[in-house]
């Protein structure tokens, strides 16, 4: 688990094999069933949750261009997060608490991804040949999880979480508390055009694609 808080916090780029090969093993109910108390199974997924928390604290910007942008990063783990553990809404809940910048400016970058089309999103520039790039897909997970999706409880906790009116007060709040930062701005931009592209925002397909 070090070694993957290393790869996700960006802090090596030793490991991205070795995590590829780590989501399946943590995805496989039997190891913790098996070979991990209770106990030490909330510890993991308390871990795993907390280390997502801390990347997203981190964020700054809401400008970036190419594949290496630091959100995909945090997406992809959290995507990949409701196919190994059944409590998403804790980590959700702790993430849209706005607690801090960095999980306001991480709204802002989640929301604007179930908003724009690919070319439009002011936050992510369109993907190119030679630097990729683009919005985050946020139905994508990492690692050889070819068979697996997100587990019953996350898809149900994601249906009744993004809706329209919920992340329309959820994102009004991440603007304020933006107020005195750099990303105020674009952040506002982002609030001010929910209502034109609220057609876009169809929790229904986005929680059939993680399923």
């Amino acid at each position: 688990m070090e070694l993957w808080c290393e790869d996700l916090r960006g802090t090596s780029d030793k490991y991205g094999g070795f995590v590829e090969h780590l989501y399946p093993v943590l995805a496989d109910r039997a190891i913790f069933e098996k070979y991990l108390t209770s106990k030490q199974t909330a510890a993991v997924s308390e871990f795993t949750r907390q280390i997502i928390l801390d990347e997203i604290d981190d964020q700054s910007g809401l400008a970036y261009q190419g594949s290496k942008a630091r959100p995909y990063r945090w997406i992809r783990a959290l995507t990949t997060y409701g196919v190994l553990f059944p409590d998403v809404d804790h980590l959700w809940g702790e993430w849209w608490s706005l607690d801090t910048v960095g999980r306001a400016i991480a709204a802002a970058q989640y929301v604007s991804c179930l908003m724009y089309p690919e070319n439009e999103n002011p936050v992510f520039a369109p993907w190119t040949p030679n630097g990729g790039g683009g919005p985050p897909s946020l139905w994508e997970f990492e690692g050889l999880l070819y068979a697996h999706h997100w587990l019953e409880p996350n898809v149900a906790f994601l249906k009744n979480a993004l809706n329209v009116a919920r992340v329309t007060e959820d994102l009004k709040r991440a603007v304020d508390r933006l107020v005195e930062s750099s990303e105020h701005d674009v952040a506002a931009r982002i609030r001010e055009d929910l209502p034109l592209l609220g057609d876009r925002y169809n929790p229904a397909v986005l929680s059939s694609r993680d399923a």
